[in-house]
């Protein structure tokens, strides 16, 4: 047990030298958006503040689908102010770490209010049982049962006073009268024919995009905020366990287990090393030892798992897709290990996965290793999906759809707390071929959100979801393929947000703040490290295409980056695309010649067409000695230059570019403008 108290100890060490960080940042000298470097850049292209806002916001409004997520509306309604609004969310977040449960219900209150404030209704306290007199054990169980349809177990099964003592029996029975209030409020939210659905049908309309019209019913006829406050409730019965079994009383070493309806509650106070081959468990609490779990298929798979492991380096694999290690398709799964070197081995929607579900995998400490196919680490349709590790040098591999990802109504949170940790979305083996290169995976990831447009294949569009990846310290390695990195399709958004260190960035197409289709992205390094952003192919790098909003900032630092083409603050067919460099002496390379870069505003729609389509394309660098590598002959050091508007007709919409390299009079450094106060963006707009 002290292993896992001092790896929760330095879990809050990390945790309290890094608020201290945010304070600083937030002094009153650190407190003017990253809007304001924008002015500059926005005088020159001839366009005015409220103007723009009015364009946008009337633009968002007549292009918006019903359903639309709060964020995704409000990014695309105030391109200006995106990327502070991605830095109140990260920072949010940052402040709700100490608390897995706070962090989910901040992660479902992003669809309905665009902020981490506000949160959902975490359900009734059942901590209820310890006022009432009788067993509380067995009480909690009975309810259990009664959720499942099932008579009562009989007494003679349940453990004495001896190997389960008072203060342990009642946190056992919390969590268990949780499960039943969580049973209760799945059933309510799925309505029958949700309830009724095999998890494998689902995951098959989802991987293989043929049943569009038919996933497009389930979710309109789903609760998905009442969904949301099932998996809020899971998780903070947990994390209300967790510190009683840490802190509270110490523990006889004793096992107990119960089948029950819903599937094996086993408590195991022991610090031995286990190998536990085995369905999905209902509830697992193993108090130390190098365990190894693997996850199996069974007949019949209760819909809600929870393990929780206070020590040990640990190994979790599932040999069951949909129904393995923190996967909640059509439930609810959790993982919580507290300490160790621990590796992560799923399949697809795995490892923190919400399909009209919940997932939450929490790691507080260690060097952990994260694997899976795909639709995984922080996946998210129809929920809200979490993967947070505290702490350690992490690496995490996938193909497709992980690492951040939401989909159609759902939200992937993504939280990494410091060390220098690996990303990885990789090209081959060839599972999701991309339409862009179809030799290469949809990374779809890394803090990405993406909808389903209709086709003649299916009649329904769904609106896509929310992806948000925060990396909070360490030098980091990102590497994806198609649509990663800060990106998004179809009505959806997606941030990544680097808080510090030296990080590298390579992708092939519409990655680093790239985004299509009536969506939004951002990607933030914030820190002065020399970051390396290179892309193979095009719209990338504050790119925006078809009336969306894209944006990438970097805080500063010696900074190279590479691109094939359109991108460095483009929008192509409307919207806004976005580039600012706050410091450094940074490298650009343009390795096409049409130069559609730099704040380039191209089109390829007809002149009637485009008279109501509003775009801007910004580049801004703001300091240091630059060097420019491109085709294009105003882009040069110190200099400034605009892009000639294209088909300006009569209507409203409005073309125009710009872009600025020279000191600008508000830096020091733009980390002046990364800890926006909330009420900034009502004050800036």
């Amino acid at each position: 047990m002290r292993t896992c108290r001092a790896g929760a100890t330095r879990a809050r060490a990390w945790l309290t030298a890094s608020l201290g960080a945010a304070a600083i940042l937030s002094s009153p000298a650190a407190r003017c958006g990253a809007g304001e470097f924008l002015d500059p850049v926005l005088a020159l292209a001839g366009v005015q503040r409220l103007e723009a806002a009015r364009d946008f916001e009337r633009m968002a409004a007549q292009t918006g689908s019903p359903g639309r997520l709060a964020l995704t509306g409000r990014l695309l309604s105030r391109p200006l102010q995106a990327a502070d609004a991605a830095l109140v969310v990260g920072r949010a977040f940052e402040r709700r770490i100490a608390s897995p449960a706070a962090l989910i219900r901040g992660a479902s209150s992003l669809a309905r209010t665009g902020s981490v404030d506000g949160g959902i209704d975490p359900g009734a306290d059942p901590s209820g049982n310890r006022e009432i007199g009788g067993d509380p054990l067995a009480r909690a169980l009975g309810d259990l049962f009664g959720a499942a349809g099932a008579a009562p177990p009989s007494p003679t099964g349940l453990p004495g006073e001896a190997p389960m003592p008072g203060a342990l029996r009642r946190a056992v029975a919390d969590v268990l009268s949780a499960i039943a209030k969580a049973e209760a409020i799945r059933r309510k939210a799925l309505r029958d024919s949700a309830v009724a659905l095999d998890p494998g049908r689902l995951t098959e309309l989802v991987r293989d995009e043929d049943g569009i019209d038919e996933l497009a019913s389930l979710l309109s006829q789903a609760d998905l905020p009442l969904l949301d406050s099932g998996l809020a409730l899971l998780v903070q019965a947990i994390e209300d366990l967790r510190s009683f079994l840490l802190h509270g009383e110490r523990l006889p070493e004793t096992e107990w287990r119960i089948d029950t309806p819903l599937g094996a509650v086993v408590i195991d106070t022991r610090s031995v090393s286990d190998r536990r081959v085995m369905r999905r468990p209902l509830l697992l609490v193993d108090a130390g030892g190098d365990d190894s779990y693997e996850i199996v298929a069974g007949d019949v798979e209760g819909p809600i798992s929870i393990v929780l492991d206070l020590d040990g380096d640990d190994r979790y694999r599932s040999i069951a897709p949909a129904r393995g290690v923190a996967s909640g398709v059509l439930g609810y799964g959790i993982v919580w290990d507290c300490a160790g070197d621990d590796d992560y081995a799923g399949e697809d929607f795995d490892l923190g996965a919400a399909l009209l579900g919940g997932g939450a995998l929490i790691d507080e400490a260690g060097d952990d290793r994260y694997r899976a196919r795909g639709f995984s680490q922080a996946f998210a349709l129809g929920g809200v999906a979490m993967l947070a590790d505290l702490g350690g040098r992490d690496r995490y591999e996938a193909l497709t759809h992980s690492q951040a990802s939401g989909a159609s109504h759902g939200i992937g949170l993504m939280i990494e707390g410091g060390g220098d940790d690996s990303y990885r979305l990789d090209a081959s083996p060839l599972v999701s071929p991309s339409a862009q290169l179809p030799d290469r995976n949809a990374s779809m990831g890394q803090g990405a959100g993406r909808g389903f447009r209709s086709t003649g294949e299916h009649a329904s569009s769904l609106v896509g979801g929310i992806g948000v990846l925060l990396d909070l310290a360490g030098n980091d390695s990102y590497r994806a393929q198609v649509f990663a990195q800060g990106a998004a399709y179809w009505e959806a958004s997606g941030m990544l947000i680097d808080m510090a260190g030296t990080d590298l960035y390579r992708a092939a197409w519409y990655a680093g703040g790239a985004s299509a289709h009536g969506a939004a992205a951002v990607l933030i390094d914030l820190g002065d490290g020399d970051d390396d952003h290179r892309v193979s192919h095009s719209t990338a790098l504050g790119a925006a295409h078809d009336a969306s909003v894209a944006v990438l900032l970097d805080a500063g630092g010696n900074d190279r980056y590479a691109l094939g083409g359109l991108g460095f603050g483009a929008a192509h067919d409307g919207g806004a695309g976005l580039f600012i460099d706050g410091g450094g002496d940074d490298r650009y390379e343009l390795h096409r010649d049409d130069c559609r870069a730099f704040g380039a505003v191209p089109t390829s729609l007809p002149d009637g067409s485009a008279q109501d389509v509003s775009a801007i394309g910004l580049f801004v660098d703001a300091a240091g000695s630059d060097a420019y590598q491109s085709a294009c002959p105003a882009v040069t050091e110190g200099g400034r230059w605009t892009w000639t508007a294209v088909s300006r007709e009569a209507g409203t919409g409005h073309r125009r570019g710009a872009g600025i390299d020279a000191a600008m009079a508000q830096t020091p450094g733009i980390g002046a403008a990364l800890t926006l106060r909330p009420q900034a963006l009502e004050r800036n707009r």
